[in-house]
């Protein structure tokens, strides 16, 4: 039959289906009724072949489904009348169903035809979740008259039997293959008469009545025991086996419910008949024939090829897997970096659920004989699933972090506590994971290459400690950020080039104010501000006075104490001498951060000729603003206060995509102590220490048989020249521990590079600092043609402070060599430590270290970092040291 034979003035019935046997019947009942008929299928030939003998083929339209969207349809029938444990058990074969009904529900919306959808009234879960989000759309639109109907399943009374009929399946599973499937106990069967199913359908396809609602047609219900006892019955050499497993299905919740009246025993008795009867089926079963092998759990392959294909896959996938999921890891770290929050967390998201389903897979195949090694793919991909949402959570936090600059820098009016209380929960989420993935990297087994630095368990456990303690201050934010009052913060500007101890020469200074969250006000000013307000003279250290022949105290000057705390808290002093508002807190950068910002921020016009000044050339230009003859220092702060406010200006209207490499360019500064911090609020300034930010020593956990060390080198330029630039060092400190003493010894070796014969000499006065009750011998320093002994200048308060001072030519080089004695009680009988602690000086380049560790013979040592073991009793470290520096040796 063609389309333009159809009756135009017939209505047309479109039936989507497979070839079964209520299909079938509907085919056969519906043909009688005044209609025309399309069948779209994909199984048409089998149609045709088989409706040759009722003589119906020249009345019914046969189309392929795809064309089904061209017929004009009147109504619409969908009968789907699979079986979860046969067409429907894979979520690919899941996909497709639900593609399949979207796709003739767009077809019913096209034509606004009278639709019935059938499906089994037994679902599993997975099924019957993903209908429910169907059959809520297609009843709630209101667009259509639809309905849908779920019938138990279809049996047919008279003895040709179907192929897709589950009930037969499992007779035909125990007469030919003596093998009863496990089925749950609490497994219920509702069957039905196909009959009783097609009259019904024919019925409310042409009435009104019943569109828009659910109804279930079935029977009693009839046990699955009852059934396999039927069958065992009759079947006793049958034997039940696990591996052909019936998956649980549930009957769908549906307010309207028909039951029919059915004798299942008798019907059961029919099929077995009709199998033993029908040698047809046992050739078909067998698999000679067209019909498909039953699915049961598990499906016999004869084919040796599709097997290796099938076993290879199995192998590769999770490896490939693994691949797609780490590629996707590096594409989310990129979009991360480039401020493409919404790309990197679904990158995360995907990479996650690749690595999670991998992780899976390995888990059983591991469990294969002469597949032990994919426990180590199994370890990285729980790595993998913990970096992917440690990705996410950071995400996020950058995501919140970057629009609370916008509302800071903008002042717009927000809720801080809202941010603040996210943002914690974040970091808390970060930290708490970061534990969980600590716990993976200990308790694994993993390849070298992934045991590097970066996911080593004690680079975690830094990132980690990091975590905790900038979530603790995240919560005085609020605070911070003037939310109950307004929040005034100074900031110092040093020149790390004239070093001085917390970080160089004060050059210029700003004030920064903060109200309800947003920065208010803002200015800068050079130092001779605050000397012009202060009355009267203020008595300077004896070192200036005896070194930098000054009678008065200077606000540049104030950096010369020996952790930044104090020095912070005299900054304040001098504010309030001065008559100055009141601060909550200090900041303090050098021109290090200032370079750094240009990286980032690009070239800035400065003066009226336009001058470009960029990362480049940032200390040439900085330089040509003095001469190094004149004391008077105007003309170079007033650029950096210039430069100072145009930087300002560009951060804040800088590009999201930058604000990633701002916020690590601030963070690296802050551990490398270019930028050092205080708060006037004990509680946060303890996290700042913490953190090791505020320039102090911090606290160490030392109990008993422990001896916790420290050194700090502090070099103060008493040349006014920026001689700094030019000044390269390294350290060598050598550690003789044995018990009640420990022997040190500090040499600082100084190259000045300059090739200025005539200026650029190095002036300085060089300080250490260790514990109290340090005992020190005579600095001995040394060049090319003399040594030298000198005594040096002693403070003993809480620490013990030496000093001396020197010259260094341009192109000189000179030792500084002190030698010291501690007398710790610890001994080397039982377990104990020894913790040392260098301090980098604030404004500092990085420079060389090398630690040498002299124990008793037979003393086993663990060290933190990793010391070599160069003799028999002598350990080294070297490192370029750009931060403070924590050892932890200790002994069993």
């Amino acid at each position: 039959m063609e389309a333009n034979t159809l009756d135009r003035s017939l209505p047309n019935v479109l039936l989507l289906c497979d070839y079964d046997s209520l299909s079938v019947e509907f085919v056969k009942k519906l043909i009688s009724h005044f209609c025309n008929l399309i069948i779209a299928s994909n199984e048409n030939e089998i149609f045709q072949n088989n409706l040759k003998e009722f003589n119906l083929n020249n009345k019914i339209l046969f189309v392929l489904p795809k064309e089904a969207q061209k017929i004009p349809c009147d109504y619409l029938v969908s009968i789907n009348n699979f079986d979860c444990n046969y067409s429907v058990n894979t979520d690919r074969e899941l996909e497709i169903l639900i593609e399949k009904i979207n796709y003739e529900l767009s077809i019913a919306k096209k034509n606004n035809s009278k639709t019935i959808f059938t499906f089994p009234f037994l679902q599993t879960k997975k099924v019957k979740d993903r209908l429910l989000i169907f059959r809520r759309e297609a009843l709630n639109q209101n667009k259509i008259p639809l309905s849908i109907i779920y019938t138990g399943q279809v049996i047919k009374s008279e003895e040709k039997q179907f192929k897709k009929d589950l009930l037969i399946k499992i007779v035909m599973l125990v007469k030919i293959k003596n093998k009863i499937p496990y089925i749950n106990k609490k497994q219920a069967f509702y069957p039905v008469r196909v009959e009783d199913v097609v009259k019904f359908l024919v019925k409310n396809l042409f009435s009104f009545g019943m569109y828009g609602s659910e109804v279930a047609i079935i029977s009693k219900k009839f046990s699955s025991q009852r059934f396999l006892k039927m069958l065992k019955q009759r079947f006793p050499q049958a034997k039940q086996e696990k591996k052909f497993k019936y998956q649980k299905t549930s009957r769908v919740k549906v307010r309207k419910i028909i039951k029919k009246d059915i004798n299942f025993e008798e019907l059961i008795r029919q099929l077995i008949d009709e199998v033993e009867r029908n040698t047809n089926y046992k050739r078909k079963f067998s698999g000679k024939g067209l019909v498909k092998k039953i699915k049961f759990g598990k499906v016999e392959k004869r084919n040796y090829l599709q097997l290796f294909i099938y076993f290879l896959i199995v192998l590769l996938s999770p490896l490939i897997l693994l691949v797609f999921s780490f590629s996707l890891l590096l594409f989310a770290k990129y979009n991360f970096l480039n401020a493409k929050y919404f790309l990197a967390k679904k990158s995360y998201l995907v990479s996650e659920k690749m690595a999670r389903f991998s992780k899976f897979q390995l888990y059983y195949s591991a469990k294969v004989p002469l597949m032990n090694n994919l426990n180590k793919l199994y370890s990285i991909s729980s790595v993998l699933i913990k970096i992917d949402e440690i990705g996410m959570k950071a995400t996020g936090i950058a995501e919140t972090s970057s629009g609370l600059f916008e509302k800071i820098t903008n002042n717009e009016s927000y809720n801080i506590e809202k941010y603040s209380d996210k943002i914690f929960k974040d970091f808390e989420y970060l930290y708490l994971n970061l534990g969980f993935l600590q716990g993976d990297l200990e308790s694994h087994k993993y390849p070298e290459w992934i045991k590097n630095k970066r996911f080593s368990k004690e680079e975690t456990g830094k990132i980690r400690e990091k975590i905790y303690y900038a979530r603790n201050l995240i919560e005085s934010l609020p605070f911070i950020l003037g939310n109950d009052k307004p929040t005034n913060y100074l900031i110092l500007i040093n020149d790390n080039n004239e070093l001085r101890p917390q970080g160089g020469l004060i050059i210029a200074y700003g004030i920064f104010k903060f109200d309800k969250g947003n920065l208010v006000a803002k200015e800068f000013q050079d130092t001779n501000f605050i000397d012009n307000k202060i009355k009267g003279k203020l008595d300077p250290p004896n070192q200036i006075k005896k070194y930098l022949s000054q009678d008065n105290w200077f606000f540049r000057d104030l950096n010369w104490d020996s952790n930044f705390l104090t020095s912070a808290q005299k900054a304040e002093w001098f504010l309030n001498k001065a008559g100055e508002e009141k601060i909550d807190g200090v900041i303090s950068i050098d021109l290090k951060t200032l370079k750094d910002l240009l990286t980032i921020i690009g070239k800035i016009e400065m003066g009226e000729d336009q001058q470009e000044v960029s990362n480049e050339n940032f200390y040439q230009i900085y330089f040509d603003q003095r001469d190094e003859h004149i004391e008077n220092d105007s003309q170079k702060e007033r650029f950096i206060i210039s430069l100072s406010e145009k930087l300002l200006e560009q951060l804040f209207k800088i590009e999201k995509k930058n604000q990633i490499f701002l916020a690590r360019k601030l963070f690296e500064n802050l551990e490398e102590k270019h930028i050092q911090l205080y708060l006037n609020d004990e509680k946060a300034h303890d996290y700042l220490l913490k953190l090791s930010w505020t320039g102090q020593i911090p606290d160490a956990n030392c109990n008993k048989n422990c001896f916790f060390d420290w050194v700090t080198i502090l070099e103060t330029n008493l040349g006014k020249n920026n001689s700094n630039f030019y000044v390269k060092r390294n350290v060598d400190l050598e550690i003789n521990l044995e018990e009640k003493e420990i022997r040190k010894k500090l040499i600082l070796s100084l190259e000045n590079t300059s090739e200025n014969p005539d200026g650029r000499i190095y002036k300085a006065y060089i300080r250490l600092l260790t514990p109290k009750l340090s005992n020190f011998g005579p600095i001995e320093i040394t060049d090319i043609s003399r040594k030298s002994l000198l005594e040096p200048d002693i403070i003993n308060s809480e620490e013990v402070e030496t000093g001396v001072y020197l010259e260094l030519q341009p192109q000189e080089k000179k030792q500084i060599v002190f030698s010291w004695k501690s007398f710790p009680k610890m001994n080397f009988d039982g377990d104990g430590q020894y913790l040392l602690y260098y301090q980098k000086q604030a404004g500092t380049e990085d420079y060389p270290l090398n630690i040498k560790m002299t124990v008793p013979k037979g003393i086993d040592l663990k060290t933190s970092p990793v010391f070599t073991l160069t003799n028999d009793d002598q350990y080294s470290y070297n490192t370029s040291l750009s931060r403070d520096l924590f050892s932890r040796i200790y002994w069993k």
